[in-house]
C-alpha cells in the first residue's frame, strides 16, 4: 500500500487540535492534547473517569496465523520555557519581547514511534508485553538582543516517559482470532501529584501540568498483517458481528485503511472514523483541524493582519510553516478548494 498517503492521514489525526485558528495565544489554544491522551496510571486512578492510563483496540483477524507488524505512535510533550535572569537565577515568563520579536512559553512535542513484529501464533492465549521508554532531555539557547546582550533564555524540557504495549490473541473460530492491543502509561508522577484528589476541581494546575507533560499524547496504532486479513469493525459479515459487538475497543477504534477493499492494514485511532479514510486530494496541508473546511481556514489565514501573522510566526514553528504554505498558494490551487462534491461513503474528509 502507499505508505505516504497513510503517513499523511496519521499526521493529520495525531496533530488534530495541536494549534487552532487564529494560530497564536488565544482561549482556543489554552487546552490542548485533547485526543488520544494516555496519562500516568497514578494520576488517572486518583480520579476515575478523568483521564485514561490505558487504551485498547480489539481487531478481528481472519485466516491462517500470520506475522503482525505493529507501530504505536504518540507525541511526547516538550515544555518550551522563556526565562529572564533575576540575580543568579532565571524566572519563567509567559512572553518576552526583544527588539520587536516575541518569544512565548509554550508546549511543543516530539513524535515517537514504537515498532513490533511478531507471529500471531506466539500471542494466541499467551500475552506478549513490550516495555518502552524515552528519556528526559533539556536544551538551552540564549535569546540575544541586537546589541549582543543576553535578553533571556529559551529552554526546552521533556520529562522521561515509560509505557507498555500488550498483545493477546484469542481464537474465535476455525480460522479467526480476536487480537487485543493495549497501550499503557507507566510513567511515575512527582510525589506532590500522586495523592488522590477529592475531585477533578481540587486538582491543582501544577499537578495537571505535571500529568500532561508525562502523557502519551495523541496515541495511535497501525497494525499490518502478512497473511490472512482483517475484518471490518464497522461493517463485519454476519458471522462475525456478535464477536465484534461483544468485544468493544476502548479509546482506540480500528478501521481498515489503504485502497478500497484492501484488508491487510488497520488504523487504530482515538478519533472514530469510517473504513478507508483519506485526505482529500485538494488539501495542500494540515490546519490541525481536520473537521474544518480547508477553503474557510485558508481565507481566514490570508486575511490575518501583518501584526497577527508576525505573532503566528513567533508562536510556533508549525504555525509558521502553515502560514508560509498558505501564503504561497497559487490562484489555481485556491480555486480547487471550492465546489468539490463526492459521494457519501467515499472515505474522504
Amino acid at each position: 500500500m502507499d505508505t505516504t498517503k497513510l503517513d499523511r492521514l496519521i499526521d493529520a489525526l495525531v496533530y488534530e487540535g495541536y494549534l487552532l485558528y487564529p494560530y497564536r495565544p488565544a482561549i482556543k489554544n489554552q487546552v490542548r492534547w485533547t485526543f488520544g491522551g494516555v496519562y500516568p496510571r497514578s494520576w488517572s486512578e486518583a480520579e476515575p473517569g478523568r483521564d485514561r492510563w490505558r487504551t485498547r483496540a480489539n481487531l478481528l483477524h481472519d485466516g491462517v496465523p500470520a506475522v503482525l507488524e505493529i507501530q504505536v505512535r504518540f507525541l511526547q510533550i516538550v515544555d518550551r520555557v522563556i526565562a529572564v535572569q533575576a540575580g543568579d537565577d532565571w524566572d519563567v515568563v509567559p512572553c518576552l519581547t526583544v527588539d520587536d520579536t516575541q518569544y512565548h512559553s509554550w508546549q511543543e512535542c516530539r513524535e515517537r514511534r514504537v515498532e513490533l513484529s511478531l507471529n500471531l501464533r506466539n500471542v494466541l492465549a499467551q500475552k506478549l508485553s513490550h516495555r518502552f521508554a524515552f528519556s528526559a532531555d533539556e536544551s538551552r539557547k540564549e535569546i540575544l538582543a541586537l546589541n549582543g546582550q543576553t535578553a533571556g533564555m529559551l529552554i526546552r524540557r521533556q520529562v522521561a516517559v515509560r509505557g507498555r504495549i500488550e498483545i493477546l490473541a484469542s481464537p474465535v473460530g476455525e480460522n479467526a482470532s480476536l487480537i487485543e492491543i493495549s497501550v499503557a502509561n507507566e510513567t511515575e508522577m512527582p510525589a506532590s501529584a500522586e495523592a488522590p484528589q477529592q475531585s477533578a476541581v481540587s486538582a491543582s494546575a501544577a499537578d495537571r501540568a505535571a500529568a500532561s507533560s508525562r502523557a502519551l499524547a495523541a496515541t495511535h496504532a497501525v497494525v499490518r498483517t502478512c497473511g490472512g486479513q482483517f475484518v471490518s469493525s464497522i461493517d463485519p459479515s454476519p458471522e462475525y458481528r456478535a464477536v465484534i459487538d461483544s468485544h468493544p475497543s476502548d479509546g482506540l477504534w480500528p478501521v481498515l485503511v489503504g485502497p478500497d477493499e484492501a484488508r491487510d492494514t488497520m488504523l487504530c485511532s482515538p478519533i472514530i472514523l469510517y473504513d478507508y479514510p483519506q485526505i482529500a486530494e485538494e488539501s495542500h496541508g494540515d490546519f490541525f483541524d481536520a473537521t474544518e473546511i480547508d477553503e474557510m481556514l485558508t481565507l481566514r489565514v490570508l486575511t490575518l493582519s501583518d501584526d497577527e501573522k508576525r505573532q503566528v510566526a513567533a508562536f510556533d514553528e508549525r504555525g509558521q510553516a502553515l502560514l508560509n504554505r498558505t501564503r504561497a498558494l497559487a490562484e489555481r490551487q485556491l480555486a480547487t478548494l471550492h465546489g468539490v462534491t463526492r459521494q457519501l461513503g467515499s472515505g474522504e474528509s
